[in-house]
């Protein structure tokens, strides 16, 4: 599953959409998934008399997977849409349904859709919670990077995608700030650590006279190929192999990857 393309509609999607906005008694809602880089058809439900019911039967339908619903809210031509995207998911999956929602929106037809929301978990997949959340308009293509840092207080002043992307960004810098304390050896934030983590520091290793003679040649076209390697405790780098010039490196396999560690 990829946004790098826009998304299709499948063929019984489109079908089902079609009449759903030209029968005088269309459905209730319907619910869509991203299957095989398309949004398919899900699941068609008729619906009862109550409007608030209806809503609240849609969280039974829902799974670990992210999805969307077009939940009809009177008459074929107001429609709701729903996105329900778990926080459990992986970053890159939430920000493709993120992302692939205007998409679908525009497909759909955005004069059928009068307004639409976002949901991240079962709880708040209620009629009551819906109607206590402002609208919240899709834009046709990514917004422009947002100043603001995502959390609670602020996220109705964010568009969807920018809520995804910030979360995103959170998490990522707290994975790397986790990776580097592990590798500091230490559990205090990695920001107070000097550089040079983990007791690593940089040194500046010479280059050994065979070495500069390679590269020389590597420059001039005589050699494919030059490796090398570090002596001692780090005093020189030194050239322990040479390929030269159109002889191929996959004959000497066994010469290019030995058991030792190597430039």
């Amino acid at each position: 599953m990829s946004s790098s393309a826009p998304i299709p509609l499948s063929s019984e999607l489109s079908a089902a959409w079609t009449r759903a906005t030209t029968d005088p008694k269309p459905p209730r809602y319907f619910q869509i998934g991203i299957v095989n880089d398309t949004f398919a058809l899900l699941h068609e439900d008729p619906g009862t008399v109550s409007v608030s019911k209806d809503f609240d039967s849609m969280s039974a339908k829902v799974g670990p997977e992210g999805c969307y619903f077009i939940f009809r809210a009177a008459g074929p031509k107001n429609w709701i849409l729903v996105s329900y995207v778990p926080d459990t998911l992986k970053v890159a999956q939430r920000m493709v349904y993120a992302a692939s929602k205007p998409t679908l929106q525009s497909k759909l037809g955005s004069q059928f859709i009068n307004d639409n929301k976002h949901v991240s978990n079962v709880g708040e997949f209620t009629y009551a919670h819906m109607l206590m959340k402002g609208p919240a308009p899709v834009t046709a293509s990514a917004p422009a990077k947002s100043t603001q840092s995502y959390n609670p207080s602020n996220a109705d002043a964010l568009s969807e995608f920018e809520i995804m992307r910030e979360k995103a960004l959170k998490e990522e810098e707290e994975e790397r700030q986790s990776r580097m304390r592990v590798r500091a050896g230490s559990p205090h934030d990695a920001k107070d650590k000097p550089s040079g983590i983990g007791g690593y520091h940089q040194v500046k290793i010479p280059l050994s006279d065979s070495v500069t003679e390679a590269l020389q040649s590597f420059q001039g076209g005589s050699v494919d190929m030059v490796r090398f390697k570090i002596m001692g405790k780090g005093t020189s780098f030194e050239a322990d192999l040479t390929v030269p010039a159109g002889y191929g490196l996959g004959t000497t396999r066994e010469n290019v990857l030995p058991p030792a560690p190597r430039f």
